[in-house]
């Protein structure tokens, strides 16, 4: 049997009012790559806190290379060789990659205990050296691409003679053609002896990365399943504890009527855009990082103001130059930042649901707030808002219900147009399935066009009918999705020839 480099057995978290995590396990084959998954709240970031100090488990045991241990800080795990790659990088822009490397370390002191500057280059540099990577020690931070600082955390880490890295959805942020150089490099470090373990929403990555996956459901661990033996679907089915059909559930349209089209649109960030969207279809917008596909939503949105262009909705010439007009005009906008432009913090489900929508529904000259918490619940009961009633506090809420409430947001007002953009990010894989359930559902029954904006390829793929592909703020080609694969598509992304 292979040996085990780390055994979390039994592990139970009780914290005032509620129990997070029950008899939970985790067991990792030293020289694995062992995915984490479970959707929001099932206890992934629980059990790793308790492994990396953060928490102090309640009850259970933890072998790490086969000795017991109870870690009190993150460093005291990263002195017995594990480290933890946060979603968030922790690098700071006004110091070196060698100084970001050993900062806090009281490594290579000179005799007048001040920090040794030659010293700790020669030492950052042989460890990315070791890595094989092409960066130099003496860089600023402030110059190092996404993937160049996932590098430095990494390095940092095997500087402190790591064994085991947890690597927390760290694709995160990357440029979808830099997640197949991020993931040569995860190979070569398991190929030297480095175990990871690997938490991700994203199915499509684990798939193609992890060698097992253990899966968690509401607080503990109910399956542990061999990659290569286990369909997406079956891991996702275990995950959210009923069956789910197909993840990616669009039907193509078959609706030929023209809803919006645009013409020589050009704006900050993209020039000379044109397409047309159907009635009831699902219109992809993908690119790369500095494609211009952020600019072109919040231009058609009247966030920012078109410089030329011709925009026509239902038949009609529009100008959309404001929010407000988009809103008249019946376009609604999912934003890419939810909590910073989606939803209102420390206000209830009932009154972010109710923002745009409000005045819609009067009695007389008065708003009938009656009505809005009529249709705010509504709303609840037919997207699975997971919450105590309509008046709990939005921040309370997951990233998906979250999401789900700005989504009810734009739709209680009917809309002709629905832009989203990246509506999935950062949500669970149940979650995930519902809003693909939801745009499915919406093209189906209703008269609108959806403009899904992605960076996820196999999203893009799985849920569009045509896709609209951009480069440095141009129109490279559309395409009907069936036509297109993972290849092709990040092939005219990254700027390649369209074949004819």
């Amino acid at each position: 049997m292979a040996e085990y480099i780390l055994e979390m057995r039994n592990i139970n978290k009780v914290f005032p009012g509620a129990k997070v995590l029950t008899d939970a396990g985790l067991a990792v084959k030293k020289g694995e790559i062992m995915g984490l998954i479970g959707e929001n709240g099932a206890g992934k970031s629980t059990l790793l806190k308790i492994l990396t100090g953060l928490y102090q488990k309640t009850s259970g045991t933890i072998l790490f290379k086969g000795r017991e241990v109870n870690f009190t800080s993150i460093d005291e795990a990263a002195k017995n060789g594990i480290a933890m790659m946060h979603q968030e990088l922790n690098i700071f822009p006004n110091l070196t990659v060698a100084e970001n490397m050993f900062l806090n370390r009281n490594e290579h002191l000179n005799k007048l205990g001040l920090i040794d500057r030659k010293k700790v280059l020669a030492h950052a540099q042989s460890v990315i050296d070791e890595l094989e990577v092409e960066l130099d020690a003496d860089t600023m931070g402030s110059r190092l691409s996404v993937h160049e600082q996932q590098i430095v955390e990494i390095a940092k880490a095997m500087s402190m003679n790591a064994e085991l890295i947890i690597m927390d959805e760290p694709t995160a942020a990357l440029p979808e053609n830099e997640v197949e150089t991020f993931f040569n490099f995860i190979r070569k470090l398991n190929k030297n002896g480095i175990t990871i373990i690997y938490v991700s929403h994203k199915m499509a990555e684990i798939e193609k990365i992890c060698d097992r996956v253990t899966i968690l459901r509401n607080g503990t661990d109910v399956d542990v399943v061999e990659v290569r033996n286990t369909p997406i679907n079956e891991m996702i089915n275990k995950m959210v504890g009923r069956e789910l059909d197909d993840y990616y559930v669009h039907t193509p349209t078959v609706n030929k009527e023209v809803l919006l089209e645009v013409e020589n649109f050009s704006g900050e960030g993209f020039e000379n855009i044109h397409f047309k969207l159907m009635k009831s279809e699902v219109l992809g917008i993908y690119g790369l990082a500095g494609s211009g596909t952020l600019e072109l939503a919040e231009t058609l949105f009247g966030c920012r103001k078109p410089r030329s262009g011709r925009v026509v909705l239902d038949g009609k010439k529009v100008t959309i130059r404001s929010v407000p007009k988009a809103v008249k005009n019946k376009i609604a906008y999912v934003p890419l930042n939810r909590k910073r432009e989606g939803f209102v913090k420390d206000t209830s489900i009932y009154e972010n649901i109710s923002m745009v929508g409000a005045a819609d529904h009067r009695k007389g000259p008065r708003v009938d707030w009656k009505a809005n918490k009529e249709i705010a619940q509504q709303f609840m009961e037919k997207l699975q808002i997971k919450a105590v009633d309509m008046y709990q506090d939005v921040n309370l809420l997951s990233g998906g219900n979250q999401q789900k409430v700005v989504l009810s947001k734009w739709l209680s007002i009917h809309p002709k147009v629905l832009i989203m953009n990246e509506p999935t990010r950062g949500v669970d894989v149940g979650a995930k399935a519902e809003i693909y359930g939801l745009i499915d559902e919406l093209v189906k029954t209703q008269d609108l066009g959806i403009l899904l904006i992605s960076s996820e390829a196999p999203e893009v793929l799985g849920m569009t009918d045509r896709i609209l592909i951009m480069n440095k703020g141009r129109e490279v080609v559309t395409m009907r999705t069936q036509d297109l694969s993972m290849d092709s598509l990040l092939k005219y992304a990254s700027g390649g020839e369209v074949e004819q």
